[in-house]
């Protein structure tokens, strides 16, 4: 008999709390939720891109000239000078072109003292046919000459005028293909100079492209031999940040990165750039940010490829709640309070809060809706205005929460065969 009491009481009492979980207000038959609490913490919005590894300055050394490669002088990593010699092009064809422009240039010296020469000897003549004409104008006037006579003391007369303008002339043509020749021979002078690949700055060679032997032509634009940059001390990354997000980036914004090869370290720079021409690759419009990077310790290589987090907004204490939970939307068997449009919103506990706070336009472009379960038991809406975010936090700027408020990220259906779990945290 007291067995059977017993076996009695414990049906009576399973019925019970059946009877309670069916008829029980709240949450549908056979849902779990989860939660997530609000609460106070670091946020930080940022972003995200990639980029490649850059030398802050850098430049690309070719030749002017075209011919073989006799020696190269220099290799990876080496550190060389302003006007160190880094390679020789082949020097004999500049060394003929300089001697054949010498000589031409004495054949031309040469015709000016030529010309000078004939200057003095028109000078000569004309003098001697201005005293000629002088006697003979006299011996005219005394009626002792004939007209013929004087006429050829005339001519003559002019002719030596006109002698000497010529051979002036020629003395200033011989002069100016003196200058000529002295420039042409510069210029030869010029290029067996340039046979020597000289650095233009003080830096590190990171970058040859030339071996002895080999053979440079120069004609349509300088090929490259040799790349050089200042140091490695300061870096740069040049990262492509889509359309969407160049509104929101600006020059001095914090960029943190990491590369592969330095796994779990993370890097530090600044925004120095924001290119504005676009580059669209498939139709995405992006634009080239570049970020400077001091690499005291040189661990930074040229080439790297980085992931960065160029920080738009940070907080070192701010409201918070989960970006999950605003992705959540409850379902219609879940039995939500559906709020009406231009009603105030519904707190944490179920209650109305009236005001600014309460009254979030939904046209509100920072305006979310987030739930919460009230005192029925039924998933409530929370209007809250948002401020930072990013793909894990939410900064709330106003609304009806405060820390220590639940919130629901997540819905459950359980299996019709289970018996409800009720709610887990």
């Amino acid at each position: 008999m007291q067995r059977s009491r017993l076996v009695l009481v414990a049906a009576g009492l399973a019925g019970a709390v059946a009877l309670w979980f069916a008829f029980a207000p709240g949450a549908a038959p056979g849902t779990v939720y989860s939660f997530a609490e609000v609460a106070e913490g670091p946020i930080v919005s940022a972003v995200s891109t990639s980029g490649t590894v850059q030398p802050a300055a850098s430049v690309i050394v070719g030749s002017q000239l075209s011919g073989q490669i006799s020696e190269v002088l220099v290799d990876f990593n080496s550190v060389v000078r302003e006007g160190d010699v880094l390679a020789r092009l082949d020097p004999k064809t500049y060394e003929a072109r300089v001697r054949q422009n010498q000589a031409l240039l004495a054949v031309t010296r040469a015709r000016v003292t030529e010309a000078e020469a004939q200057v003095r000897r028109a000078e000569v003549e004309l003098a001697d046919a201005r005293r000629d004409y002088r006697r003979r104008e006299a011996l005219r006037k005394g009626g002792n000459l004939s007209e013929r006579d004087y006429d050829i003391a005339q001519a003559r007369l002019d002719t030596a005028d006109v002698g000497l303008d010529l051979a002036r002339a020629q003395l200033l043509n011989a002069r100016a293909a003196v200058l000529q020749q002295e420039a042409t021979l510069n210029q030869a002078e010029i290029d067996l100079e340039r046979t020597y690949i000289r650095a233009p700055i003080t830096g590190v060679v990171i970058k040859r492209e030339v071996e002895p032997g080999q053979t440079v032509a120069a004609s349509l634009q300088a090929p490259t031999l040799f790349e050089l940059v200042t140091n490695l001390t300061e870096m740069e990354v040049q990262a492509r940040v889509d359309e969407a997000d160049i509104g929101r980036v600006a020059v001095g914004q914090t960029a943190r990165f990491s590369v592969d090869a330095f796994p779990g370290r993370t890097f530090q720079g600044t925004v120095t750039q924001i290119q504005k021409s676009p580059k669209e690759v498939q139709n995405v419009i992006t634009y080239t940010v570049l970020v400077s990077a001091p690499n005291p310790d040189e661990r930074l290589l040229p080439g790297l490829t980085a992931k960065l987090d160029i920080v738009v907004g940070e907080k070192e204490r701010a409201v918070r709640i989960p970006a999950q939970a605003l992705r959540f939307r409850p379902r219609a068997e879940d039995g939500a309070a559906a709020r009406p449009a231009g009603a105030s919103v519904g707190g944490p506990s179920g209650g109305a809060t009236g005001g600014a706070m309460g009254r979030l336009a939904e046209t509100d472009p920072q305006a979310a809706t987030v739930w919460t379960l009230g005192d029925s038991g039924q998933p409530q809406p929370v209007r809250v205005r948002l401020g930072l975010g990013n793909a894990d936090w939410a900064e709330v700027l106003e609304g009806a929460l405060k820390p220590g408020d639940r919130v629901i990220v997540r819905a459950d259906r359980q299996g019709a065969d289970q018996r409800p779990a009720g709610l887990r945290f």
